[in-house]
């Protein structure tokens, strides 16, 4: 599926303090001037595979079938590593081999995957150091254009996997990480609603327990339905837009208050006061 005037998504974490983006538009731009680009972010912690890798289930949701997504996080860059390009649910991408689609691809196992090896849809000079301006922006404007993503590579069946942490799920309890904080200081788990499923039938609140290395952070019982559910400057644990477990301050940053970061343990403990001691 082409079209005229084809959508891509940018995600890199490049910042906008330099001109790596505006140069890799030019480049798309050039080999494709009917496209629209949308900056989904610049922002990613450099060199942060897992933020950025968490984040694309994010924009497969809610953007259209037929959209180019060119995510360029990149710390093996001019290394042997690997360049994808993969349609997954209907969408494309264009990422290095370095983790960022296995979420997407564990989530949508029918997919089609291929490493870019075809030159000719690359710039004819290309830079070590830069394989988004010199390789993937190029490639994804000419696959836009309707080259074949036979033409642009070769099929592979395996990429590199992403080290994400499992929550722990016992009878009892269910252990959690925090992943990563986002913009507002919110501290995002790997935990999610199917982690709970065999608890549903549980009549009382779990005690939640946000600890490191030991140390309490933060405890609290039930999970809230909004930002605004405690009094203002209390914490409080929700489902977040992204379908994580969060650990939030209703109006203020919680990462902060809190001191806390990604690594440190999230728990939901159903086991009585008697049973935890």
């Amino acid at each position: 599926m082409t079209s005229e005037s084809p959508l891509i998504t940018l995600t890199t974490d490049f910042g906008t303090a330099d001109s790596y983006v505006a140069q890799m538009k030019g480049i798309l731009l050039g080999i494709q001037p009917q496209a629209r680009l949308v900056d989904v972010t610049h922002e990613i912690p450099p060199q942060d595979v897992l933020r950025a890798a968490l984040m694309l289930p994010e924009l497969i949701e809610a953007f259209p079938k037929g959209t180019y997504h060119l995510i360029v996080v990149d710390p093996g860059v001019g290394t042997s590593r690997k360049i994808l390009a993969a349609e997954i649910n209907d969408q494309r991408f264009i990422a290095p081999d370095n983790g960022l689609l296995d979420p997407l691809l564990k989530r949508y196992p029918k997919s089609t995957l291929y490493e870019l090896t075809n030159s000719k849809y690359w710039r004819e000079s290309v830079c070590s150091t830069f394989h988004g301006r010199d390789i993937m922006a190029p490639a994804i404007a000419n696959w836009s254009r309707g080259v074949s993503l036979q033409d642009l590579g070769s099929e592979l069946n395996s990429i590199v996997e992403l080290d994400l942490p499992q929550p722990q799920v016992t009878d009892s309890q269910v252990i959690g990480t925090i992943l990563y904080v986002d913009h507002f200081g919110n501290l995002v788990s790997n935990i999610r609603r199917e982690h709970l499923k065999s608890f549903e039938k549980r009549t009382a609140d779990p005690l939640i327990r946000l600890e490191r290395d030991g140390s309490l952070r933060f405890i609290d019982s039930g999970i809230s339905q909004t930002y605004a559910d405690p009094l203002p400057g209390h914490g409080l644990i929700l489902w977040g837009s992204s379908g994580y477990l969060e650990v939030a301050l209703h109006g203020g940053d919680a990462a902060r208050k809190m001191k806390s970061k990604p690594g440190e343990t999230l728990s939901l403990d159903w086991r009585t006061v008697h049973e935890r001691i």
